[in-house]
């Protein structure tokens, strides 16, 4: 393509992200305006831009958001409006070329002191998407919160108080109903709270292959459907344990009604199912996730391995799982060193 062709092309491109910004609404011009040059610099052979770096900061945030809610979790982008807001005016009113690690680490510094390092954490990653984007749209050469000093936070893994089978069952019948049901397809399933609240009956697979459940969404509470936490569906099977449980939810249901529901359309919820249940004493202090433990360790206890156990879980990698066989410790090495002699050599 010619010069003067490639340069009757930009034209066009510009004149087109006019007259869309001419139907646009924006609080103030120089929102428009700061709109605008991102789009045009779309086009262009450059990354940083020193009109667009003049942008006032708090412009720049206001198009961020606009876009970050289309690109992520509904409670992720609730969160991410909050911890942005919290920025001071002085900083938010400077263009955002001007603010400096200095500025940043003199809030983070704020923060530090008066909140626990897991929330400080989850600011700074908030933070760091924010400018991380603004130095890939042009309005800054780089990323200032590179420098800024953050304590380093590991989340540690709350102590494992799985359940075994019989325990599980038990707690089942005790309390009957619904929410018995749920206790023992929790248990069994390994499933999280918002995949079974939102597990349809149409997910349920009884074939020539294997009883399964086909977890495909999840919705927490206060939240809109969504794929599963790994975003992918998943193969769970369906024990001979609670296969009559399964099927009695079953029964006299469409295939798009929640199965984990008394009439296909009223959806589980954490606070009702802990009253009734009065889970804290039934199980012991342990939390409801801790159903999904239990069926982790009991498949393993089982001889199921480990890397099936992730499938199953939806864990994205073997690491997470081998929490589970850590866990177990001895008796998973015991079996196995068993089978050293139990089992024939091939070709010996």
């Amino acid at each position: 393509m010619s010069i003067r062709k490639r340069g009757d092309r930009y034209q066009a491109q510009v004149k087109a992200h006019q007259e869309v910004v001419a139907s646009r609404t924006f609080d103030t011009l120089a929102a428009a305006k700061t709109w605008h040059d991102a789009e045009v610099l779309k086009y262009k052979d450059s990354s940083y831009s020193i009109q667009l770096g003049k942008a006032r900061t708090a412009d720049v945030i206001q198009q961020w958001l606009t876009v970050r809610q289309n690109h992520v979790a509904e409670s992720t982008f609730t969160i991410d409006k909050q911890v942005i807001g919290m920025l001071p005016d002085k900083l938010t009113a400077k263009p955002i070329r001007s603010v400096t690690t200095a500025d940043l680490q003199q809030q983070f510094n704020t923060w530090i002191a008066a909140r626990k390092p897991a929330t400080v954490t989850r600011y700074a990653d908030c933070i760091k998407a924010f400018f991380r984007w603004s130095v890939a749209r042009g309005f800054v050469a780089k990323n200032p919160m590179d420098r800024v000093d953050i304590p380093k936070h590991h989340n540690e893994p709350r102590p494992l108080r799985p359940l075994n089978e019989t325990e599980i069952l038990a707690a089942a019948e005790q309390v009957g109903g619904l929410y018995g049901d749920t206790i023992a397809i929790l248990g069994f399933s390994g499933m999280r709270w918002g995949e079974a609240r939102a597990l349809r009956v149409g997910d349920v697979l009884f074939d020539d292959r294997f009883p399964r459940f086909h977890v495909i969404r999840s919705q927490p509470e206060g939240s809109s459907e969504k794929l599963p936490k790994s975003w992918r569906g998943r193969m769970v099977p369906i024990n001979p344990q609670i296969e009559a449980r399964v099927k009695a939810l079953m029964g006299g249901k469409d295939q798009d009604s929640y199965l984990l529901s008394t009439d296909g359309q009223a959806q589980l919820w954490r606070s009702p199912f802990v009253r009734a249940t009065h889970w804290g004493e039934l199980a012991g202090g342990r939390a409801i996730h801790d159903l999904r433990h239990s069926a982790a360790v009991n498949w393993l206890k089982r001889g199921v391995p480990a890397h099936t156990v992730q499938a199953w879980l939806g864990h994205s990698d073997l690491e997470m799982t081998t929490r589970y066989t850590s866990y177990l410790g001895m008796d998973l090495d015991q079996a196995a060193f068993h089978r050293l002699g139990n089992v024939p050599v091939i070709g010996g």
